[in-house]
C-alpha cells in the first residue's frame, strides 16, 4: 500500500537530481577525483530513493526493507566523499590495497548488520510504527550498529571537509573557487543528519540528509558544470609530473624519498623506493646532494665526467615545500642541460671563428693590397734593373758593376715571388682552371720530387680508381703538392714514410667539421681529397692552430709561407684544408678540390 506525500515528492526529487548529477559527471569527466565524485552522488541516490520507499510504503515490513535499501547508500557517502576530497586536494597519499580495505571495512560489516538485523537487533533495537502529518512513519531505535557507522561516516566527511578547506584557504585561486560550494553541501549534510540522530527532525522518523543534499545539488551543478570543478583538478597535476621530460624527486623533511617522477627514474638509472635516502638517491651527484643537504633554494648546476664521454651537465632546481608557513619538505627537479650547453660553446665557437673570420679577412685585404701594389713597383724595378745590365754590358770594366745588378735582379725576383705567394694566400691571385686527371697530375710530380728526398724516407701513392676529374689551376696545384711533400719529408728526421691519398668525397652540404679552414666557401657538391701524410714528428695543437698563418713557421729557415700558400690554393678553388696531426704521431694535410667535367688536360 503506497501513500503518497511532499516528503516522497522530495526524497523521488533528490534522488533524481543525485543520479543525474552521477550520470552527467560519469560520462563527461574521466579523471579519478571524478569518478569517486560520481560516486558520492550516486550514493546519495541510493540513499534518498530508499528514504523515499520508506515515506511511501505504508507496512511496517517495507518500510524496514526499504530503510536497509537505504542504507546502501549511506554507508558508501562518507568513504566515496573522504576519496573525492583526498584525489581533489593535494598532497596526496598513495592508497594502496590495504588501506582501501581499511576504508570499506566498517561500512560493509554495518551493511552486514542492516540486513541481519532480526538476528542479533544491533542495528535497530526496536522499530516502532506511528502516525505523523505525512502518513503513516516508523521510528527507529539506534543500535551500536547505526552509531557505529554514523561515528565513522561523520569522521570521514569531517577529514574530507577539512581536507576541502584547506585548498579553500591554502589552494590556487582557481581551486578555492571551485571547493566552496562543495564544502558548504558536505557540511549541511552534516548537520541534517545529526538533526535526525538526536531526534530533532520536524517529521519524526524522516532523515533529511537525502533531501538536504537534493537542494544543495544546486550547489553541485553550479562547481561542476559551472566552475568545472572537475575539469582541473590537482590530479591532472600530477599526470603532468608523471610525464614531465624533467626528473622530478619529492624528500620529507628527514630527506627521504617520498615520490619520484619516471624521468627522475631515468635519469638516476637507479631503483627509488618510497623511504630511499637523499644520500643514496643522489649518489652520483654530490653537488646536488650537497645543496640538497644544506638547504639551499635556488639553482645548481652538476658535471658528470664518465669515462670516455664528454662531460654532461645536470641543471638542479631545488625548493622548499611549505605548508601553513612550515617546511614539510623539499622538491628536486633536474634536467640534462648537455645538449644546450654543447649548442651554446657551439654558438661561441662559432661566434669567434666568424670574428677571426672577419679579421682575417680585413688583414686578407690589405696584405692583398699592398701585395699586388708592392709586386707592381717590383716589376718596374726589374725593368730598369735588366735595361741597366744591358747598358752596363756594353761598356769595357763593367763586370763589377754587372755583377751588383745581377744580384739585385735577383733579390728583387725573391721578393716579387714572395708577393705572388701573399697574393695566393689572400685569394688575389687569379687561377686558370682546368679540368685535369688528379691521379697523372700527382704521380708525375711525385716522381719528379722522389730523387730529391733523403734515402730513408720512402714515397707511395694511394689514389683511388675512380678519381672525378678536378676543376683546379695545374701549375698551382704542382706547386702545392711539391711544397707538402718537401714539408713532410722535413718532418721524417731519422727515416719515414711519406703517403699520398686521393679519393672521391660526395658533400652534402652540411658544415664541415672543426679544424678546417674555408669551411664556409664549400657548398654540396663533389670533391676530391687529396692529402699527404707522414710518419714525422708530428706538431702539437698549438702549432696546428698557427700552421696556416702566413710567416708562421718553426724551422730555423723558410718564409712560413708553404701552408699559407696551400690554403690560398683552397681559397682560389673554393676547396677547404685541414691538418690533423699530433706529436709523435705524424701529419696529414687533406685539401678538398671541386671536380669538374670538361676536356683533360695532357
Amino acid at each position: 500500500m503506497w501513500q503518497p506525500s511532499s516528503i516522497v515528492g522530495a526524497m523521488v526529487l533528490s534522488t533524481a537530481v543525485s543520479a543525474g548529477l552521477a550520470v552527467a559527471i560519469w560520462r563527461q569527466q574521466q579523471t579519478v577525483a571524478a569518478r569517486w565524485f560520481a560516486a558520492a552522488l550516486m550514493a546519495t541516490a541510493v540513499a534518498a530513493l530508499g528514504s523515499a520507499l520508506e515515506a511511501a510504503f505504508v507496512p511496517l515490513s517495507a518500510k524496514i526493507l526499504a530503510s536497509k535499501l537505504g542504507y546502501v547508500g549511506n554507508v558508501a557517502i562518507g568513504p566515496c566523499f573522504f576519496m573525492f576530497s583526498m584525489e581533489h586536494s593535494p598532497p596526496r597519499p598513495a592508497m594502496t590495497t590495504r588501506r582501501h580495505l581499511a576504508l570499506w571495512f566498517l561500512p560493509l560489516v554495518t551493511l552486514l548488520l542492516v540486513f541481519t538485523n532480526e538476528w542479533h537487533h544491533l542495528t535497530w533495537p526496536t522499530v516502532t510504527p506511528t502516525a505523523g502529518p505525512q502518513g503513516a512513519a516508523a521510528i527507529y531505535g539506534h543500535g551500536l550498529g547505526v552509531w557505529g557507522v554514523a561515528g565513522y561516516s561523520y569522521l570521514l566527511m569531517a577529514v574530507s571537509t577539512a581536507m576541502l578547506l584547506r585548498t579553500v584557504r591554502h589552494g590556487p585561486a582557481l581551486y578555492r573557487q571551485q571547493a566552496r560550494p562543495v564544502t558548504l553541501a558536505i557540511g549541511v549534510g552534516i548537520l541534517a543528519n545529526a538533526a535526525y540522530l538526536a531526534g530533532l527532525s520536524p517529521w519524526p522518523g524522516v532523515d533529511l540528509l537525502p533531501v538536504v543534499l537534493s537542494g544543495c545539488g544546486v550547489l553541485l551543478g553550479w562547481s561542476v558544470f559551472g566552475l568545472r570543478l572537475l575539469d582541473l583538478v590537482p590530479v591532472a597535476r600530477g599526470f603532468a609530473v608523471e610525464h614531465l621530460t624533467d626528473a622530478v624527486l619529492t624528500f620529507d623533511q628527514r630527506l627521504r624519498l617520498v615520490d619520484a617522477n619516471p624521468a627522475a627514474r631515468g635519469l638516476l638509472d637507479r631503483p627509488l623506493a618510497p623511504g630511499t635516502s637523499a644520500a643514496e638517491a643522489l649518489a652520483g651527484y654530490p653537488v646536488v646532494l650537497a645543496a640538497l643537504t644544506q638547504g639551499v633554494d635556488g639553482r645548481v648546476d652538476q658535471p658528470l665526467s664518465v669515462a670516455g664521454q664528454a662531460v654532461r651537465w645536470i641543471d638542479a632546481s631545488l625548493t622548499t615545500l611549505r605548508w601553513l608557513e612550515r617546511p614539510v619538505g623539499r622538491v628536486v627537479v633536474m634536467r640534462d642541460v648537455s645538449d644546450a650547453r654543447q649548442a651554446e660553446a657551439n654558438r661561441h665557437e662559432l661566434q669567434r671563428r666568424l670574428a677571426d673570420a672577419h679579421h682575417d679577412e680585413s688583414l686578407g685585404r690589405l696584405a692583398g693590397g699592398v701585395a699586388h701594389h708592392f709586386n707592381n713597383q717590383l716589376g718596374i724595378v726589374l725593368g730598369h734593373l735588366e735595361l741597366a745590365e744591358r747598358q752596363l754590358a756594353a761598356l769595357p770594366g763593367s763586370d763589377k758593376a754587372t755583377t751588383h745588378l745581377a744580384r739585385t735582379r735577383a733579390a728583387a725576383e725573391r721578393m716579387a715571388a714572395l708577393s705572388r705567394e701573399m697574393l695566393a694566400y689572400c685569394g688575389g691571385l687569379s687561377v686558370q682552371r682546368t679540368s685535369i686527371q688528379l691521379a697523372d697530375l700527382v704521380a708525375a710530380t711525385s716522381e719528379l720530387l722522389r730523387t730529391n728526398l733523403p734515402r730513408d724516407v720512402t714515397l707511395t701513392l694511394d689514389l683511388a680508381a675512380d678519381l672525378p676529374p678536378a676543376a683546379v689551376d695545374a701549375n698551382e696545384l704542382r706547386k702545392v703538392l711539391g711544397q707538402l711533400i718537401t714539408n713532410a719529408s722535413e718532418a721524417c728526421q731519422g727515416g719515414g714514410q711519406i703517403t699520398i691519398h686521393a679519393r672521391a668525397v660526395q658533400h652534402d652540404g652540411q658544415p664541415l667539421g672543426a679544424g678546417w679552414e674555408n669551411a664556409e666557401a664549400v657548398s654540396a657538391g663533389l670533391y676530391v681529397e687529396l692529402a699527404v701524410s707522414d710518419t714525422g714528428a708530428g706538431m702539437g695543437s698549438d702549432v696546428v692552430e698557427h700552421a696556416f698563418e702566413p710567416f708562421y713557421t718553426t724551422k730555423f729557415t723558410g718564409r712560413g709561407l708553404g701552408l699559407a700558400q696551400v690554403l690560398g690554393l683552397v681559397r682560389g678553388h673554393e676547396g677547404a684544408a685541414r691538418i690533423v696531426s699530433a706529436p709523435g704521431r705524424g701529419t696529414t694535410v687533406a685539401l678538398w678540390l671541386p671536380s669538374g667535367p670538361g676536356p683533360l688536360t695532357p
